[in-house]
């Protein structure tokens, strides 16, 4: 005989879920149409009031930023290089645990430069927001083009990045996270993309330069082997860490840098760039890349 009060309950959860996820979607549009009209207007200390001291930010073609005071002076610079500003995000994905939620959407600036073309930027961004008694900050931001991008299209600002922020997590994990790397770092340069796909989870989005976002294992591993093909060959490879957060949930996240040496039979060069990587543990114990974007720092 079915057990229909079982059955009620796991309706309920499905149901109170997905409206949970819904009403943090629709809470995260409101945020971000509020952080568009701040862009607009140039307020650069109210848009800051939605970021954590301890907030990394990852622009596209600059190096990390760590902490809401180095955060402040790129934004102010920013401001200043552009007029007629115009910022449209629309948010993609939602994850939650009980103190942290991570928000996946695509992001259109829209902005002139004194003597230059006006600018759409397409983009796609991933942000870690921290959960308080009254509202939620920023902690991780990371967002870079659709498309291939040239430097100077974007304004020309130089901030000195700041010290590295602490980990909030065990040595163990940090040990544990430090052969993951090194697992990705052995796949990209004997170019085994497949193998390097493995290292997602099932559900995961990836996030490269230059590209759209890959939903799924299988839209992943497509590009890992298209990119990781024999045609060019990798010199050196680092991949670090400048710091790990517990999430909860078996979730951390990492904020990674990496410079990598490579040619091919025309081209080389050397490319250093940085990412924000959401690792999850599986049922057999191993961490995963569930959520991760990169962007170039030069």
């Amino acid at each position: 005989m079915p057990n229909y009060f079982s059955l009620l309950i796991f309706c309920h959860c499905i149901i109170f879920s997905f409206e949970g996820k819904s009403q943090q979607l629709n809470d995260l549009q409101k945020v971000n149409h509020e952080i568009a009209k701040l862009f607009a207007e140039g307020n650069t200390e109210k848009l800051l009031s939605y970021y954590a001291e301890e907030a990394v930010a990852m622009p596209e073609y600059h190096k990390p930023l760590y902490g809401k005071p180095v955060i402040r002076q790129y934004f102010n610079e920013w401001m200043k290089a552009t007029g007629k500003k115009l910022q449209v995000r629309k948010v993609i994905d939602v994850q939650s645990t009980p103190h942290y939620v991570i928000e996946i959407g695509t992001l259109t600036d829209r902005y002139l430069q004194k003597g230059k073309d006006s600018m759409n930027y397409d983009c796609k961004y991933l942000r870690v927001w921290k959960k308080g008694p009254d509202r939620m900050n920023i902690i991780s931001e990371i967002w870079g083009a659709n498309d291939y991008i040239e430097k100077a299209k974007l304004p020309e600002i130089k901030i000195q990045p700041a010290a590295l922020p602490k980990s909030t997590v065990s040595a163990t994990v940090q040990k544990e996270i430090g052969l993951r790397n090194q697992t990705i770092t052995d796949c990209v340069k004997e170019r085994k993309g497949a193998e390097h796909a493995t290292l997602f989870t099932k559900d995961a989005i990836y996030m490269p330069y230059f590209q759209p976002m890959k939903k799924g294992i299988e839209n992943v591993k497509a590009y890992f082997v298209d990119h990781e093909g024999p045609g060019v060959a990798i010199d050196s490879l680092v991949i670090s860490a400048a710091n790990i957060i517990d999430l909860g949930n078996n979730i951390v996240l990492e904020h990674g840098y990496y410079a990598i040496r490579w040619r091919s039979d025309t081209h080389g060069g050397l490319n250093l760039g940085k990412s924000v990587n959401i690792w999850k543990k599986d049922d057999s114990g191993q961490w995963k890349l569930f959520r991760q974007m990169v962007n170039h720092d030069e």
